[in-house]
């Protein structure tokens, strides 16, 4: 009898692209963007994955934030880091993303999560 070929689990490949994305967001910018720390970094998504969900692994669609802005800041009074996440990413980029953000995201099948993911592959690679 042949070995059985697991086949990915969506779940699983859902937190790869999670994990993959949240590492190229934090390497690239280096330290929050807000206040310049090192330390305790989380990357944040600009417009939400639970509401935007074609954005999720959208790179421009991510900054850099220390534990304390990203908790106690930018989810409890938004409109002072919006400011300086608009500075940051640019005007263009933010326009692009509240136009991305209007477009009602497709179920993805597993063959899209894995093209999600080697994209994400080969960006970490590129950043690195």
């Amino acid at each position: 009898m042949a070995p059985r070929i697991k086949k990915p689990n969506r779940k699983k490949l859902i937190l790869e692209a999670d994990k993959l994305w949240a590492t190229i967001v934090k390497s690239r910018d280096g330290k929050c963007i807000y206040c310049g720390s090192t330390r305790n970094l989380n990357a944040h998504h600009i417009f939400t994955k639970a509401r935007h969900g074609n954005l999720r692994w959208e790179l421009n669609n991510g900054i850099t934030l220390c534990s304390g802005c990203h908790t106690f800041g930018v989810h409890i009074n938004p409109a002072p880091y919006m400011l300086r996440i608009i500075e940051y990413v640019g005007q263009e980029t933010m326009e692009k993303l509240r136009v991305q953000a209007q477009v009602k995201p497709v179920p993805l099948r597993i063959d899209d999560l894995r093209l999600i993911v080697d994209g994400l592959k080969v960006a970490l690679l590129g950043s690195e």
